[in-house]
């Protein structure tokens, strides 16, 4: 399901990094992502989406990385 949401988010990015299809991915990982392994810590399969992984800057994988989830 985050997979999805961050497809949508990077195609509503228009190919930028803007903040606002961050705050989408950002929300929908928080809400949909959880690990498949205890020892996973984020979907590293985003970075593997050129989409995605244009929104993804080192700031916002430390973001993402402290986020709480489940």
């Amino acid at each position: 399901m985050a997979a999805h949401a961050a497809l949508d988010a990077g195609e509503d990015a228009g190919g930028g990094t803007g903040g606002d299809a961050w705050s989408r991915l950002r929300d929908a990982l928080v809400i949909h992502w959880r690990p498949l392994h205890e020892d996973q810590l984020a979907p590293i399969a985003l970075l593997a989406d050129p989409r995605a992984a244009r929104l993804i800057t080192p700031e916002r994988g430390r973001e993402l990385l402290a986020t709480r989830r489940g």
